[in-house]
């Protein structure tokens, strides 16, 4: 007898998984306690992936919603010993406000991150 090589190899390895469920299903079906446990855990962990993954877009892989976010700065000073602090809004303007010496700004440098 010939068979088509070609047919052969795509039809056996779907009976093959298409067994593979009926015997899984069958199991299931005699211990319903192990059935519930094994779908609710299921269920579970795809639930709570999806709203990890959700979180993680939203946060970290969307781009900013700003116009140009390659323009941002990190404002901030070096600290000897404790390296870069980003210096809070109200800080910044508390500091933008003195003008002790004609001329001179508390900003000396800001660098592109």
């Amino acid at each position: 007898m010939l068979y088509d090589t070609k047919h052969f190899a795509i039809i056996e390895p779907m009976s093959e998984i298409a067994r593979d469920i009926r015997i899984g299903i069958r199991g299931l079906g005699r211990s319903p306690g192990f059935a519930l446990a094994a779908i609710l855990s299921l269920a579970l962990a795809i639930g709570l992936n999806t709203v990890i993954f959700s979180i993680l877009n939203a946060v970290l892989l969307q781009p900013i919603p700003v116009p140009e976010p390659g323009r941002l700065l990190h404002i901030g000073r070096i600290v000897r010993g404790e390296g870069f602090q980003v210096v809070s809004n109200s800080e910044y303007r508390d500091t933008s406000e003195v003008t002790a010496f004609e001329g001179s700004s508390p900003i000396k440098s800001i660098a592109r991150c």
